[in-house]
């Protein structure tokens, strides 16, 4: 078909444009969608206090166009897992219920002194596409299309390597302890008749989220400090 100016006018008539107008006129540049973001702040002791990260956090936010839809605080130790942290779990959930891009964070310390918790809980968020946005590295570990980035790519190798070497320990921990308790007479297992219900499990939402990730039933043991067979009652229960 042969287009000549006529039908070319008639055709920009047609859909409401102009002679003279420029492409991006014509066909407006999409602009990028506002991050949400939640901010988490914490401190290791009722004596310390977040007041200076949480002012900074903000005025990043404010700078950068960021809508901030929670800012979640807490006085913690680090080193309590998260099922132990109230105000982290509840930081989480917001996340997975209301499409937050991202989680604004001070430091990785923030989320938690063990690397297993944290590697679970980077997995976690961009299963999500949720990113993590360290400030004080000036470091997101997801891109804007949900990809990780190459700092965040880095950054969950490490974790992943420390949570391993973590698990290592934990193990060769438990084995020495155990040998000690036996050596001294001591016997391990739970009361005859004893039954507790499977969600009062130890490390029970840890144990989920690993399983959920595909992780190996004997990662799962080393990392949680629960017996296998208490493992595979926990995925049967959560398949059925």
């Amino acid at each position: 078909m042969v287009y000549d100016a006529k039908t070319i006018k008639e055709n920009l008539e047609k859909h409401k444009y102009k002679v003279g107008q420029t492409i991006e006129e014509i066909t407006p540049v999409k602009k990028d969608a506002k991050i949400k973001a939640v901010i988490y702040v914490r401190v290791s002791s009722v004596r310390q206090e977040y007041e200076r990260q949480l002012k900074e956090l903000k005025n990043y936010c404010a700078k950068n166009n960021i809508s901030v839809k929670g800012i979640y605080k807490e006085k913690v130790s680090g080193a309590k897992t998260r099922e132990e942290r109230p105000v982290f779990n509840e930081c989480l959930n917001f996340i997975e219920n209301n499409e937050i891009n991202q989680l604004i964070i001070w430091e990785f310390s923030r989320l938690g002194r063990r690397a297993i918790d944290i590697q679970l809980t980077i997995r976690d968020l961009h299963n999500l596409c949720c990113s993590v946005y360290i400030y004080t590295m000036n470091l997101s570990t997801l891109n804007a299309e949900c990809l990780e980035t190459i700092e965040g790519k880095l950054v969950v190798g490490i974790f992943s390597q420390l949570a391993e070497i973590e698990r290592d320990n934990i193990t060769s921990r438990l084995q020495s302890g155990y040998k000690h308790f036996r050596s001294e007479g001591g016997k391990v297992g739970r009361k005859t008749g004893y039954k507790k219900p499977i969600e009062e499990t130890k490390n029970y939402k840890t144990i989920v989220s690993m399983l959920e990730l595909g992780n190996k039933l004997k990662d799962i043991k080393q990392a949680t400090e629960v017996s296998l067979n208490t493992i595979r009652k926990v995925r049967a229960y959560i398949q059925e």
